[in-house]
């Protein structure tokens, strides 16, 4: 999405990356909850699904927030593409998180 402003046709630059946008957040929320309830006591589950709606509604609202920030800041020209850098380089920082969260567990289950 971030190419947006460099090209013109709404096919070749806005439909692929909301596919894969989509296709993302599909795999993202999948896990997200497959993931944060696979581990807990029967009966809580309701609860840890609640924990992380919540957490998944206020990582939006502070998400809105900061690229608010970035577009009022961004000259005119480049404020999509700012927006699109900035949610970018959350999505990757995240992914490192994600991966390295997932090492640390596999080795404190290795005995």
């Amino acid at each position: 999405l971030a190419l947006t402003g460099t090209v013109s046709s709404y096919a070749a630059g806005v439909l692929p990356g909301l596919l894969l946008s989509g296709l993302g957040h599909g795999m993202v929320y999948t896990s997200m909850f497959s993931l944060g309830t696979s581990r807990i006591p029967a009966g809580l589950e309701g609860g840890a699904g609640a924990v992380l709606t919540t957490s998944q509604y206020l990582s939006s609202a502070v998400s809105v927030a900061i690229l608010t920030i970035v577009l009022a800041a961004a000259p005119a020209e480049v404020r999509f593409l700012s927006a699109f850098a900035v949610t970018t380089a959350f999505a990757v920082a995240g992914m490192g998180i994600a991966i390295v969260a997932h090492r640390d567990a596999k080795r404190e289950r290795t005995p």
